[in-house]
């Protein structure tokens, strides 16, 4: 059986829980859960909801929980339906594990705790759980992002589902629940993954920053929070990014003191995310919407120059300075109402362009040309 050190994995993986004690907040959800373990009563499962809110990690826990590290691998098919999404994968793979049985099972007459690895030393790991001896015997076919599943292969594993329950069981993730075929959702227990509670990130935030030595300064604590935007994932990631920045560049520099070297600051945060700071974004806001009074019938090529800047030069994804620029819009309160309603109109058009492959400096211009006549236009 291949290990891995976990100082060489990703945080996300090294400071995923490996029991459902560790899963952060969802408290009601994980207590049907644990419920359904210790009755044997496991259904299919529905777990739906933004991206880095715990559906993985809550379905991963409860097979490791189920079948421990000796057999964990070998009781499950897990499966990504965002790189295989066709119906060939239903009928083949998904169909040849569900169909075989396993002959032989461990022994047991009464309810047991879960048996995780000896290897998790996962600080967020706490209880263990009561599982039903008749689940040892299930099989569990795991997929991610099962949004992505085609139409006709969807139909095609409703059927499987419904053929092999009898030992077989089905964990399907998504993030939009709307493009789960009714048939599928009326087969499982569905739970939705509300966006985590900033004080849920928080106690995370600070087993991490403890248990790696990081130190981090308030305002870089509250940029980090900021953003997340309520995924754990994300959070993990930056985090990780913006401590190897901190300690390889500031550290190498020699620009503090011994004692004040390593500090995530706010900065830090956005320069390694390559975002904006809400301060410097208010401050773009104000060019852009006063561009006229100063440049006249040239404002809109000098807020494209800025734009384009911002972008080409400093690197800044296009769809986070709309995205920061709008949350800005929506706040502002010396704007006419008038006025910020066909902003934002315009804001979500060109938006939408971008998303779907439009010309980045053309959508520039017309971001420009937007925040000029907002700024035009009689109160």
């Amino acid at each position: 059986m291949v290990t891995h050190n976990p100082e060489t994995l990703p945080w996300v993986e090294k400071y995923r829980p490996h029991t459902l004690s560790g899963v952060k907040s969802h408290e009601p959800i994980i207590h049907a859960i644990k419920q359904m373990l210790s009755k044997g009563e496991l259904p299919h499962m529905l777990l739906h909801g933004p991206p880095g809110t715990g559906k993985t990690t809550t379905i991963m826990a409860i097979c490791k929980e189920i079948f421990g590290p000796s057999r964990y691998k070998s009781m499950i098919l897990e499966l990504n339906a965002s790189d295989e999404c066709g119906i060939d994968v239903v009928r083949e793979r998904i169909k040849s594990f569900a169909s075989t049985s396993k002959l032989f099972f461990p022994t047991l007459k009464k309810p047991t705790t879960s048996s995780t690895s000896p290897e998790s030393s996962n600080p967020l790991d706490t209880s263990q759980t009561t599982i039903h001896p008749s689940l040892a015997e299930m099989k569990i076919v795991i997929l991610d992002e099962a949004d992505y599943l085609a139409s006709n292969a969807q139909f095609a594993l409703r059927r499987i589902m419904e053929k092999y329950s009898k030992h077989t069981r089905f964990f399907l993730m998504c993030n939009y629940v709307s493009k789960i075929i009714p048939a599928i959702q009326s087969r499982c227990a569905r739970f939705r993954f509300k966006p985590l509670p900033v004080s849920s990130l928080r106690s995370v935030l600070d087993v991490v920053v403890k248990n790696e030595s990081i130190r981090i300064s308030p305002g870089g604590c509250e940029a980090l929070l900021h953003q997340a935007e309520q995924d754990m994932r994300k959070m993990l990631n930056v985090l990780q990014s913006v401590s190897v920045f901190v300690c390889g560049d500031k550290k190498g520099e020699g620009e503090k003191e011994e004692e004040e070297e390593g500090e995530v600051t706010a900065e830090d945060v956005y320069r390694t995310s390559g975002v904006l700071s809400p301060t410097r974004t208010k401050v773009i806001y104000n060019s852009l919407l006063t561009a006229h009074s100063r440049y006249g019938s040239d404002a809109v090529v000098e807020n494209k120059k800025m734009l384009e800047d911002l972008v080409f030069t400093e690197s800044i994804a296009p769809s986070s300075l709309i995205s920061a620029l709008a949350d800005i819009t929506v706040g502002e309160t010396g704007l006419p109402k008038g006025n910020k309603a066909k902003l934002l109109s315009e804001i979500s058009n060109i938006e939408l362009a971008i998303g779907g492959g439009g010309n980045v400096r053309i959508q520039l211009g017309a971001l420009a040309g937007a925040y000029v006549l907002a700024g035009m236009i009689p109160k």
